[in-house]
C-alpha cells in the first residue's frame, strides 16, 4: 500500500493544480491536490460561495505556507443567524470545473447527506461552536476524526448531540514534516471510510476550526 501512495499519479489534466503539484517541492506539502483527486474520484462537489462583507466559510491568516506576515484572522467576517436565509433548495445546481452546470439527475432514491471534519487536538469550545451552529439546521449524520485520548466530556458531548466518531493516535504535527504527513493520510482514509456511496448521496468535508 506504501508503495501505491508513492506511485499513484494524482494528477488532474484539466486544472493548473496539477502543474503546480508537479513540482517537487510541492509534492509532500500540497494536500489541495488529494483532496481534488479524492473528489473528482467520488463525484463529489463542493459549495461556492461569493463574499459580500461576510461568508459561511473563511480563510484564518496566519504565518505559514501561503502567507508570512503578522497573524489578521478571517479574511472575512462570518455569517450570522439572521444575516441570510438558511433555507436551501431542495436541489442544488452543479457545475462543472468549466462553469458549466451540469444537468439534474434523477433523484427518486436520493441517499441522505453527511457532514464531516477532521477534529484533532481541539478544545471542548470549538467542538461546542462547530457542532452546535450545525445541530441549529442540521439533524442528519456527522461524524469527526477525533483524538483517541480526547478528554472525556468531549466524548460526551458529542455523545449527546449524536454525532458518529473514529479514533486515531496520531497527533497534530508541524507543517511539512512526516508526522503531518501520516495525519494527512488518515485524514483521507477516514473521509474515504466514511464517504460511502451506497450509504451517502452527498459527502460535505469542513475544516473545523
Amino acid at each position: 500500500e506504501k508503495d501505491q501512495v508513492e506511485t499513484l499519479s494524482l494528477l488532474t489534466p484539466e486544472l493548473i493544480t496539477s502543474d503546480w503539484y508537479s513540482q517537487p517541492i510541492n509534492k509532500k506539502s500540497m494536500w489541495t491536490q488529494h483532496f481534488i483527486y479524492f473528489t473528482k474520484h467520488r463525484k463529489l462537489y463542493n459549495i461556492y460561495q461569493f463574499p459580500r462583507g461576510k461568508a459561511l466559510a473563511a480563510h484564518w491568516q496566519e504565518k505559514g505556507a501561503h502567507f508570512n506576515g503578522n497573524n489578521r484572522g478571517r479574511n472575512f467576517a462570518l455569517v450570522q443567524t439572521g444575516d441570510i436565509s438558511m433555507d436551501f433548495p431542495s436541489k442544488l445546481k452543479k457545475y462543472d470545473w468549466g462553469a458549466n452546470l451540469i444537468p439534474e439527475e434523477d433523484d427518486s432514491d436520493v441517499l441522505p447527506p453527511v457532514v464531516l471534519s477532521a477534529a484533532i487536538g481541539y478544545g471542548l469550545d470549538r467542538f461546542v461552536a462547530f457542532v452546535g451552529s450545525l445541530r441549529k439546521f442540521y439533524d442528519g449524520d456527522i461524524w469527526l476524526l477525533i483524538s483517541s485520548d480526547a478528554p472525556r466530556n468531549i466524548k460526551q458531548f458529542l455523545q449527546d448531540h449524536n454525532v458518529k466518531t473514529e479514533e486515531t493516535r496520531e497527533r497534530l504535527a508541524e507543517y511539512g514534516s512526516p508526522a503531518w504527513e501520516r495525519i494527512n493520510r488518515v485524514r483521507f482514509e477516514f473521509f474515504d471510510k466514511v464517504c460511502d456511496p451506497q450509504k451517502y448521496s452527498l459527502c460535505l468535508s469542513s475544516d473545523f476550526r
